[in-house]
């Protein structure tokens, strides 16, 4: 009685420090975070944490009980065992810690998508590491002890295939299912949908647009077998509401998924829903947090992998002003997922998910036709790409002054430099670009590999193949602006835009004449034969498959109040005013000509033709073409609906930084 007396007060000890860690660990990371309806959530994140850390610290104190002799009459057999069982016994505990941890913590993202809320998460957790913990102290008690090597191995072994068969199940993802009998046939003959967003790429950095550097040379090679857009415009100059367009074929200022709401409201179909009702298979794979579950950009997917969230490296977003806090545990585990994926953003890894996406597909007994979504993240923030393109891009060794662009701190660093812009000498902004554009070549590769996978097993002719970007990026221009925020500019409106479709889209035509990617909805569309839902007619027409056919009398871009980056900016960089910062924006591009409209602020006129650099603003009524362009837009903006983007939802900004910006006067 009194050895299983001796023995329960250590385990207890170790379970309540465990307790303390867990719990002080949980809050750090749960409590802060969050909106409106998530309390539930961030209650179980910290009881999943607390679980983790009990049951680590009951595990460590039994064996340190066993060590030191504190329970003697059965700690005997353990006086002699030699130093090699010891090591052997603290590997499998440790192996066994870990197998549980990543069962609990990444099965039900491996398992079940999307699906896998917060609550699902951290139930599992808490049964993983009970169910652990009771083998492992059941284990440490029984005979089995006696043969530290035997239990090495079996609960080493027993752990690995645990976390190989995650391993399996995330990369052979099973055949996307044929379709329920509810659903209508799919169009005659229709051809598969892939549409690639090469995210955070500006054109004019791109040697298939005439770059200087060798930047895109898998690009240029696909050009030259379709429609090459040569100024193609993104409706807004960041993540969110440029994928929303894009799905929905509506501006931002309809959709309203934006800075202040970012949640794509049910009510608009997607690409995905649309086609999903038609017969085809449907599937994304995102290496973005932004186009993910959180802001609902992956309605109407079959599949939907958050390659981010379960192989893709780590960003320096823990934490960060962008990303999903995690545990300590969380951390660990996540680290070592990952130690074995190259140094990249997830393109690697999304390459090899699709290759085996496309084999399960064409595995199945009946092929549907499929809508295959892709965001690749390689020319995003921080700049870190492979040894072999950096040699051969970047000039001279790193500079000092831009280190920090290529670490986790990359996101304030941003800020902090655009505030002090002197900080930084032309040499480095020079060799900014060059790591930029040694990201550009290494996603080129990437996006190689895929388009090669549809090629390698005969699937890209019968292909409507879209490669577009949802936005570009600042590389020191405009007065010091670096990422992609608080800018209106071409650099990160001009996109690129390539169509390959056999017979349709002509091989070889560049297309001059300004385009926005918000038609893509609508080319889509046509180019199956579907109708577009009646109560959303497309914001834009297909996209012009003749030289002489005409594009849009316009084209329109939006920038609403970038409310997160104001704050961001605040922050970093305290005593910096903001205020002429804090302006929502819209633009109207027709021909070489461009208006800014701000507000508050008024219209600007650029002539892109002569100042491609946005460096001399014009009065708008300075010109006809400025004239012209302000009554066009006072028109375009009458159109759109009252209540479009001002409907307040649950998934609004969120209470602290909406109260921080309300006190410095720039959120109503």
């Amino acid at each position: 009685m009194r050895q299983a007396s001796s023995q329960t007060h250590w385990w207890l000890a170790g379970a309540f420090a465990g307790i303390g860690f867990g719990l002080v660990d949980g809050l750090l990371v749960y409590a802060p975070g969050g909106g409106p309806g998530d309390d539930v959530e961030n209650l179980l994140g910290v009881a999943a944490s607390v679980a983790v850390w009990s049951i680590a610290g009951a595990l460590a104190l039994a064996l340190a009980a066993r060590s030191i002799g504190a329970e003697r009459g059965e700690n005997e057999r353990f006086a002699a065992l030699s130093t090699r069982q010891w090591v052997g016994l603290v590997v499998a505990a440790a192996l066994g810690a870990v197998a549980a941890a990543c069962i609990g913590l990444h099965l039900t993202a491996s398992l079940l998508g999307v699906r896998a809320t917060s609550a699902v998460r951290a139930g599992i957790t808490l049964l993983a590491s009970a169910t652990l913990g009771l083998i492992g102290g059941r284990l440490l008690r029984s005979e089995a002890a006696r043969r530290p090597g035997r239990l090495a191995l079996a609960l080493g072994g027993a752990s690995l295939l645990a976390l190989s068969g995650l391993f399996v199940h995330d990369v052979a993802t099973p055949a996307p299912a044929a379709g329920a009998a509810a659903e209508p046939a799919p169009p005659p003959s229709g051809p598969n949908v892939v549409l690639i967003v090469l995210d955070t790429t500006r054109a004019d950095h791109m040697s298939a647009y005439g770059y200087r550097r060798p930047t895109t040379p898998f690009l240029e090679e696909l050009a030259g077998e379709s429609t090459l857009y040569e100024n193609a415009v993104s409706p807004a100059p960041w993540t969110l509401p440029s994928h929303a367009s894009l799905f929905t074929g509506q501006f931002p200022s309809v959709h309203g998924a934006n800075a202040e709401h970012q949640w794509l409201r049910d009510k608009f179909l997607t690409l995905a829903e649309i086609l999903r009702r038609h017969g085809y298979v449907t599937a994304g794979f995102s290496n973005n947090p932004t186009v993910s579950h959180s802001s609902n950009l992956d309605q109407g997917f079959q599949s939907f992998t958050n390659v981010f969230l379960e192989w893709g490296p780590e960003l320096g977003w823990d934490g960060g002003a962008t990303g999903v806090q995690r545990t300590i545990p969380e951390r660990l585990f996540h680290k070592f997922l990952v130690w074995h994926q190259p140094p990249d953003k997830g393109g690697r890894r999304t390459d090899h998910l699709i290759g085996h996406w496309l084999d399960a597909w064409q595995a199945a007994p009946e092929r549907r036709p499929f809508f295959l979504f892709v965001n690749l993240l390689e020319a995003h923030l921080p700049y870190e790409p492979p040894p072999r393109l950096r040699d051969r891009f970047v000039t001279g060794p790193p500079r000092l002054a831009i280190a920090a662009l290529r670490t986790p701190d990359w996101f304030h660093e941003a800020f902090r430099l655009m505030a002090n812009p002197g900080a930084l000498a032309p040499e480095d902004y020079a060799q900014i670009g060059d790591y930029y554009d040694a990201e550009l070549a290494y996603q080129d590769e990437r996006l190689r590999d895929l388009v090669g996978a549809l090629r390698h097993r005969g699937l890209l002719d019968d292909t409507l193949l879209i490669v577009t970007a949802d936005h570009g990026e600042n590389l020191g221009e405009h007065g010091g602006l670096l990422n992609h925020v608080l800018s209106f500019h071409e650099t990160l409106l001009h996109v690129p835009l390539v169509v390959r479709r056999p017979g349709r889209f002509p091989a070889g035509l560049r297309y001059q004449a300004p385009v926005s990617t918000v038609g893509i909805f609508a080319t889509v569309l046509e180019a199956l034969g579907i109708a577009p839902p009646p109560d959303q007619p497309p914001a834009v027409g297909p996209l012009p498959r003749s030289a002489t056919e005409p594009g849009p009398p316009a084209v329109v871009a939006e920038y609403e109040l970038p409310v997160f980056e104001l704050a961001a900016m605040a922050q970093d960089t305290p005593g910096y005013d903001i205020g002429p910062l804090a302006v929502r924006q819209r633009a109207a591009i027709q021909g070489s000509w461009k208006l800014v409209r701000k507000t508050p602020g008024g219209n600007v006129l650029y002539d892109l033709a002569r100042d491609p650099g946005e460096a001399s603003p014009l009065a708008a009524d300075s010109a006809p073409e400025g004239i012209a362009l302000s009554g066009w837009l006072d028109h375009w903006e009458a159109g759109i609906p009252a209540d479009a983007a001002r409907v307040s939802t649950s998934h609004a900004l969120d209470a602290q930084t909406r109260q921080a910006l309300h006190a410095l006067g720039y959120v109503r």
